[in-house]
């Protein structure tokens, strides 16, 4: 089995007779990089943005730039695939995500590939290492159990159709408003508020809100405040898919945790699901832990329905 010596990823790997170099990340690599990405999302879509201000943006990640945190999988017509780690200390975890285009998609090359990004997130000295995988994809699942990773949590990927959801509408003195440009720092905090202590959080900044918002091609009035008596209570941030605009998603829905199991993120979930209805969604998806059960109940109640999966693993490092 192929292995890559410990801080060096400028190794060949042959597949088939086809030659490969997992290396680091170049700028020169951008376009490669950005057709890689809108190739694979064009033959397997998963409402990635492809966008050119979002793949540009990518690069710009706050604290990760990907001279030094991403990694590709060359060969003499371009990349064949890439593959990131992400730090986040605040969780004590790195998470490693790696993606080959689906003709280059060789066990050989894309175990090259996992093992490289795997050593480079250990080489950082994280506590654990994390990846997910689709329920469905049994040749990553396999992938990382073989390498001592274990399934620690399940994520439910749910759908709602618009045309069977269960609005009750919410009461009236709950006020909505979207958010301003310039106001990241306000979300940033109230995010941070409604998450702290949840597993896999890792705490948010201005910046990074920023970054998510670009990535995600949402702009600042797709995310909705939900304002109680003049206080702050709750946000819906939402967005519609760059690739087909039918489909809506929640990207993150937060109540204030002196705020809960009093309707409010009820409030919220219904501005969010009428916002998209006034763009036109006519699906809404969205990704629930299925450990948080007052989520699962109040997505379920709206008429969600779950229709996949995706398991999150996990290995200490070193």
């Amino acid at each position: 089995m192929y292995i890559i010596p410990r801080g060096w990823y400028n190794e060949p790997v042959n597949v088939k007779g086809a030659d490969y170099v997992i290396r680091g990340y170049r700028k020169q690599d951008y376009q490669s990089y950005a057709s890689l990405i809108i190739e694979t999302e064009g033959l397997e879509p998963s409402g990635r943005c492809t966008s050119p201000q979002a793949l540009a943006a990518e690069m710009d990640r706050p604290g990760h730039p990907p001279e030094k945190y991403t990694l590709v999988a060359g060969y003499q017509g371009g990349l064949a695939g890439l593959a990131s780690v992400v730090h986040e200390p605040v969780a004590g975890r790195s998470i490693v995500q790696f993606l080959v285009h689906p003709a280059h998609r060789k066990p050989r090359l894309r175990a090259s590939l996992l093992d490289s990004i795997i050593q480079l997130a250990e080489d950082t000295g994280m506590g654990a290492v994390q990846a997910n995988a689709r329920q469905a994809d049994m040749a990553a699942r396999r992938m990382l159990a073989q390498r001592k990773f274990r399934v620690v949590r399940r994520f439910l990927e749910m759908r709602l159709e618009m045309d069977n959801a269960l609005l009750a509408g919410y009461a009236d003195d709950y006020q909505l408003r979207s958010l301003d440009a310039g106001e990241e720092d306000k979300l940033a905090e109230l995010q941070n508020r409604c998450f702290a202590g949840t597993w896999g959080y890792n705490p948010n900044t201005a910046e990074e809100i920023a970054y998510f918002m670009k990535v995600r091609c949402c702009r600042p009035e797709d995310v909705l405040l939900v304002y109680q008596s003049g206080s702050l209570v709750a946000y819906c941030w939402t967005g519609i898919d760059p690739n087909d605009n039918r489909r809506g998603y929640i990207c993150m829905l937060g109540v204030e945790p002196g705020r809960r199991e009093r309707g409010t993120g009820r409030a919220a979930l219904e501005s969010g699901l009428q916002y998209l209805r006034g763009r036109g969604a006519s699906i809404v998806d969205l990704s629930v832990d299925s450990e948080n059960a007052p989520a699962c109940k109040l997505y379920n109640s709206a008429g969600f329905h779950v229709r996949d999966s995706t398991l999150w693993y996990q290995k200490q490092s070193g």
